[in-house]
């Protein structure tokens, strides 16, 4: 019975043997081929004439082995190949021309002839071995000047002819897509570009182009091959994109994926490729520049490995990520409260698969405000860091229910406060909103109380700090999944005011910019995160529509509806007395200048009335007191009524 060595080495042989006999021909035939346009100036001794070929053969074949030729699989091959290929062959030609040159007696061939041989057998070499690319190649071109495209074939642009677009291009030209898709040419920005060929494909010119170009070909398929390019840029070539009836894709980036993993939390971003498609649809991500974020992993893990991590809210869309990236960081116990049930239940599910077997996931429920269940909480776990996430966040409705959003935002946060201080906690977060600053509703002004008493808090035990920032795209009733879920349902797509503008940010990158900025707290401070530029809510509802390969106002419908009480135009970032300080992390600062307009004493003595009254349901009271204290006790607002809003 053979071995399984000997089965390996014989099924090597059974591919290697094959290209021996192939290239000694291809050099025999090489060789006579020289002879032959040599013929008629020199006379030749047929026995040392063919004793050196045979030689010559046997050099050639024993510099294709030491480079590696025999173990390529050629039908991959590209022109990096043909290097070691060419340089085996010269090599080769060289030491068989020393050889002619030292044969004793009189010399078997003219050097001439070994030379051109040598030239011969390289191009048979490469011609045999790129065989099958060149007669696809051949048999396509051919088709394309005897044929138009018939139906069924996509007439593709490609925006970016930089390495990316070229290798699209030749892969819609020679690989199997090749028969359903037709390359009409490329647009880029470079000038030097305009008017060259690649692949056999005009670069037309820069974007603005590219409406009456799509017009004139008749485009079906515009893709965007540029895998590093800035929010803003994108955001201007896909609204010129938007003129034509062209559809819309991108190519994604193969190692973006890798870079996600290596460089973040490890958790991983969602695959948007299905099937055989080369292409990506374009995401609300790519329109807004939010991708992954690069975090010093080392302070993160000193500052959470080993340690017991409480996270509030852990079934809301911040608080969930955030335990998947800080189980990432092996805390020894992570303790997740929530009183979502079955979305704790479900994220510990995950995180039982997930996690390191450093980390013991402890799932809670519980409510932040009873007082009694969470005292013996901290008592049993003893949480070194708590990231305080819980909280209700959507604006209309804690216009109606001002007392629910004062009971559970402001008291929860005051006991999570208080408890943190008492069992000595090493760092408390506060997860704030860019709705805290000069709010205009009732869930803004919970929060701006909130950062007011965490930085109200005592100094010297427990570092207290709040990290604040805008939107998060794809959280629970944002207006992302608000505008995808009635796209899907055929519209009408709803807005408030055509000229809101948000700032927004990814759940995993505002997660890991989370953990990053509270690393470097020293307490009683406010983080602020890089939420980028402003985005017209208008112009991303169209955005989001025509990337489904539909029209705005034709296909899908766009609806005003007018303001909703609480909510603003524009959000801002930080007031006109704040300013802010560069951190460690280019897009985490910190914020100064935070106005305290009560002293601590006063500001808890507001805090408690303010609970009790909205534990007794007084919703006047409560709103009257709430803007008391947000707004440094100026009369209430009359909320609805002072700002536009459109979301």
């Amino acid at each position: 019975m053979n071995s399984p060595r000997a089965a390996r080495v014989g099924k090597s042989a059974g591919r290697f043997i094959p290209w021996l006999g192939v290239d000694v021909a291809l050099v025999w035939c090489s060789y006579a081929l020289a002879l032959l346009i040599r013929g008629t100036t020199i006379g030749l001794e047929y026995v040392p004439a063919l004793l050196f070929a045979v030689l010559a053969s046997c050099v050639v074949l024993v510099c294709n082995e030491a480079f590696g030729i025999y173990r390529r699989w050629w039908r991959y091959a590209t022109s990096q190949d043909l290097v070691p290929l060419a340089a085996s062959v010269g090599i080769a030609t060289a030491g068989v021309s020393v050889l002619d040159l030292v044969w004793p007696v009189l010399r078997p061939m003219p050097l001439s002839v070994v030379l051109l041989g040598g030239f011969f057998a390289t191009c048979a070499m490469c011609a045999v071995r790129y065989r099958a690319k060149l007669s696809a190649a051949v048999r396509r071109t051919l088709q394309r000047l005897v044929s138009r495209p018939g139906l069924g074939v996509t007439r593709v642009l490609i925006i970016g002819a930089g390495e990316a677009g070229q290798h699209l291009c030749w892969q819609l030209q020679n690989g199997a897509s090749g028969d359903r898709h037709h390359v009409v040419g490329f647009v880029d920005d470079d000038a030097r570009k305009h008017g060259r060929l690649i692949h056999g494909r005009r670069v037309f010119g820069g974007r603005e182009v590219i409406p009456d170009l799509a017009q004139r070909e008749r485009v079906d398929l515009i893709v965007l091959a540029i895998y590093t390019i800035a929010g803003s840029e994108l955001r201007t070539i896909v609204t010129i994109c938007q003129e034509t009836a062209a559809q819309i894709k991108a190519l994604p980036n193969p190692l973006a994926q890798i870079t996600h993993d290596s460089q973040t939390s490890g958790h991983p971003a969602p695959v948007r490729l299905s099937g055989e498609s080369l292409f990506g649809d374009l995401t609300v991500e790519d329109l807004l520049g939010r991708h992954s974020v690069v975090i010093d992993r080392e302070r993160c893990h000193q500052f959470v490995r080993g340690k017991t991590v409480l996270v509030t809210g852990a079934s809301g869309s911040i608080g969930s990520e955030l335990c998947r990236q800080l189980a990432e960081i092996r805390p020894t116990r992570l303790i997740m409260l929530d009183t979502n049930e079955s979305g704790i239940h479900d994220l510990a599910v995950e995180l039982m698969v997930s996690r390191s077997e450093e980390t013991t996931v402890v799932p809670v429920v519980g409510d932040v405000t009873h007082a009694r269940r969470l005292r013996a909480l901290f008592a049993g776990e003893r949480p070194a860091l708590i990231f305080h996430a819980a909280a209700y966040k959507h604006v209309p409705l804690m216009e109606e229910y001002p007392e629910e959003g004062v009971r559970v935002n402001i008291g929860g946060t005051r006991l999570v406060l208080e408890l943190a201080a008492e069992y000595g906690a090493e760092t408390f977060v506060l997860v704030s909103s860019d709705k805290a600053v000069e709010p205009s509703s009732i869930m803004g002004a919970t929060k701006r109380v909130c950062e007011l008493m965490t930085v109200a808090m005592p100094t010297g035990g427990t570092r207290f700090t709040a990290v604040r920032f805008g939107n998060v795209l794809a959280s629970r009733g944002s207006v992302v999944p608000t505008f995808a879920k009635q796209i899907d349902m055929g519209g009408p797509v709803t807005i408030t005011d055509p000229d809101m503008s948000r700032y927004f940010m990814s759940i995993q990158e505002a997660a890991s910019l989370v953990v990053q900025a509270v690393s470097s707290t020293t307490g009683n401070d406010v983080f602020l995160l890089d939420m980028g530029e402003e985005i017209n809510i208008g112009d991303l509802a169209r955005r989001m529509i025509r990337l489904r390969g539909l029209r705005p106002d034709v296909d899908i419908p766009i609806v005003v509806t007018g303001s909703r009480p609480g909510e603003k135009l524009r959000e801002v970032l930080y007031s006109s007395d704040e300013h802010t300080q560069p951190t460690a992390h280019s897009q985490v600062v910190r914020v100064l200048g935070l106005r305290r307009p009560l002293p601590p004493d006063q500001l808890w003595n507001a805090v408690d009335d303010l609970v009790a009254s909205a534990v007794e349901g007084d919703q006047g009271w409560v709103r009257q007191r709430l803007w008391q204290i947000a707004q440094d006790g100026a009369p209430q607002v009359a909320l609805g009524k002072a700002h536009s809003s459109a979301m």
